[in-house]
Protein backbone atom coordinates (compact mmCIF):
# COMPACT_ATOMS: atom_id res chain seq x y z
CA UNK A 1 0.00 0.00 0.00
CA UNK A 2 1.55 3.07 -1.21
CA UNK A 3 -0.06 6.93 -0.11
CA UNK A 4 0.59 9.99 -2.39
CA UNK A 5 -0.32 13.64 -2.56
CA UNK A 6 -4.04 12.60 -3.90
CA UNK A 7 -4.80 11.00 -0.92
CA UNK A 8 -3.91 13.19 1.53
CA UNK A 9 -5.25 15.89 -0.52
CA UNK A 10 -8.97 13.43 -1.05
CA UNK A 11 -8.58 13.10 3.01
CA UNK A 12 -8.21 16.94 3.37
CA UNK A 13 -11.16 17.26 1.04
CA UNK A 14 -13.39 15.11 2.84
CA UNK A 15 -12.25 17.00 6.16
CA UNK A 16 -13.20 20.00 4.53
CA UNK A 17 -16.26 19.05 3.22
CA UNK A 18 -17.18 18.29 6.59
CA UNK A 19 -16.03 21.41 8.39
CA UNK A 20 -17.88 23.48 5.80
CA UNK A 21 -21.12 22.09 6.66
CA UNK A 22 -20.67 22.00 10.44
CA UNK A 23 -19.57 25.78 10.52
CA UNK A 24 -22.74 26.43 8.07
CA UNK A 25 -25.15 24.71 10.10
CA UNK A 26 -23.89 26.51 13.35
CA UNK A 27 -24.37 29.70 11.28
CA UNK A 28 -27.67 29.77 10.32
CA UNK A 29 -28.79 28.49 13.88
CA UNK A 30 -27.70 31.89 14.48
CA UNK A 31 -29.43 33.65 11.36
CA UNK A 32 -32.35 31.34 10.09
CA UNK A 33 -32.93 34.06 7.73
CA UNK A 34 -29.50 34.55 5.81
CA UNK A 35 -29.55 30.91 4.68
CA UNK A 36 -29.38 32.56 0.88
CA UNK A 37 -26.98 34.81 1.26
CA UNK A 38 -24.45 32.47 3.05
CA UNK A 39 -25.03 29.72 0.51
CA UNK A 40 -24.66 32.39 -2.35
CA UNK A 41 -21.26 33.48 -0.46
CA UNK A 42 -20.32 29.85 -0.45
CA UNK A 43 -20.60 29.32 -4.09
CA UNK A 44 -19.18 32.07 -5.00
CA UNK A 45 -16.19 31.31 -2.80
CA UNK A 46 -15.81 27.74 -4.48
CA UNK A 47 -16.35 28.85 -8.17
CA UNK A 48 -13.84 31.40 -7.55
CA UNK A 49 -11.18 28.93 -5.75
CA UNK A 50 -12.19 26.26 -8.85
CA UNK A 51 -11.31 28.66 -11.41
CA UNK A 52 -8.08 29.96 -9.81
CA UNK A 53 -7.47 26.03 -9.87
CA UNK A 54 -8.47 25.55 -13.30
CA UNK A 55 -6.44 28.21 -14.73
CA UNK A 56 -3.06 27.26 -12.73
CA UNK A 57 -3.20 23.81 -13.81
CA UNK A 58 -4.48 24.08 -17.06
CA UNK A 59 -1.70 26.50 -18.15
CA UNK A 60 0.69 24.70 -16.30
CA UNK A 61 -0.24 21.19 -17.92
CA UNK A 62 -0.61 22.69 -21.17
CA UNK A 63 -4.70 21.32 -21.72
CA UNK A 64 -5.80 24.84 -21.16
CA UNK A 65 -4.21 25.40 -24.34
CA UNK A 66 -4.66 22.78 -26.39
CA UNK A 67 -8.14 22.88 -28.08
CA UNK A 68 -7.80 19.01 -28.50
CA UNK A 69 -7.00 18.04 -24.73
CA UNK A 70 -8.97 20.95 -23.49
CA UNK A 71 -12.51 19.28 -25.03
CA UNK A 72 -11.43 16.13 -22.98
CA UNK A 73 -10.78 17.53 -19.89
CA UNK A 74 -13.61 19.95 -19.57
CA UNK A 75 -17.28 19.11 -18.58
CA UNK A 76 -18.90 18.75 -21.86
CA UNK A 77 -16.00 16.44 -23.15
CA UNK A 78 -16.38 14.00 -20.17
CA UNK A 79 -19.87 13.15 -20.98
CA UNK A 80 -18.95 12.80 -24.85
CA UNK A 81 -16.42 10.87 -24.21
CA UNK A 82 -17.50 7.06 -23.73
CA UNK A 83 -14.13 6.11 -22.00
CA UNK A 84 -14.81 8.90 -19.55
CA UNK A 85 -18.42 8.42 -18.49
CA UNK A 86 -18.16 6.61 -15.24
CA UNK A 87 -16.02 10.05 -14.77
CA UNK A 88 -18.80 12.31 -15.55
CA UNK A 89 -21.40 10.66 -13.77
CA UNK A 90 -18.99 11.29 -11.13
CA UNK A 91 -19.01 14.74 -11.13
CA UNK A 92 -22.45 15.02 -11.99
CA UNK A 93 -23.45 12.87 -8.92
CA UNK A 94 -21.38 15.77 -6.65
CA UNK A 95 -22.46 18.71 -8.32
CA UNK A 96 -26.07 17.84 -8.47
CA UNK A 97 -27.41 15.63 -5.27
CA UNK A 98 -24.41 16.37 -2.87
CA UNK A 99 -23.67 19.86 -3.25
CA UNK A 100 -27.01 21.16 -5.24
CA UNK A 101 -29.71 19.27 -3.60
CA UNK A 102 -28.26 19.52 -0.09
CA UNK A 103 -28.18 23.37 -0.73
CA UNK A 104 -31.62 23.74 -1.63
CA UNK A 105 -32.74 21.53 1.48
CA UNK A 106 -31.03 24.00 4.05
Amino acid sequence: LELGAGDVLSAAQAVGFGTSFYLTEKMMAREPDQALPITACQVAVTAAISAVWALGDGSANGWLLDDARRASATLPGLFLDPSLRGVAAAAAWTGLATTAANRGAE
